[in-house]
């Protein structure tokens, strides 16, 4: 493989989990649920942080994914911001916001990169399908719940 390809599949990594973490950051706000931490990567925050109507951004130094911690998120709560006092309905679109934009950006992307015959396109579609996908399996390092 050359370093083109790895480049452009980084790139897509790290396009994909920005996509798929912003869905979460903005369906949650739609829904009234606060964010403490938007991050980029993974590790101590060494590159970049902004704090904004009580959440911090930020830019970490592993750009292999991301999370985007919600105001007492394992905890119960009877405060109306926090995630665990949302009804289960808002909780659900909070917690599938970002597959659904991994699968819509992939397919649309896919399409474009058939139809255009664009290369680049077409591995970011893969990309975020596979990643999308992924996030769907039962499995905690990936979705950050609990087995059980």
């Amino acid at each position: 493989m050359t370093v083109y390809f790895w480049s452009i599949f980084l790139l897509c990594v790290l396009i994909t989990n920005v996509l798929h973490e912003g869905a979460h950051l903005l369906v949650a706000r739609l829904v009234g649920c606060h964010v403490e931490v938007f991050s980029i990567g993974f590790g101590n925050c060494i590159l970049w942080q902004k704090t904004h109507k009580g959440t911090v951004y930020q830019l970490t130094p592993i750009l292999l994914g991301g999370h985007c911690d919600l105001y007492k998120e394992l905890e119960a709560s009877d405060e109306p911001q926090a995630f665990t006092h949302l009804p289960y309905s808002r909780k659900v679109l909070i917690s599938i916001a970002g597959v659904l934009t991994n699968i819509l950006v992939g397919v649309v992307s896919f399409i474009l990169g058939t139809y255009f015959q664009n290369y680049n396109f077409w591995i970011f579609g893969i990309v975020s399908l596979v990643l999308g996908l992924s996030n769907t399996l039962p499995i905690p390092p990936l979705d950050g719940s609990y087995p059980f």
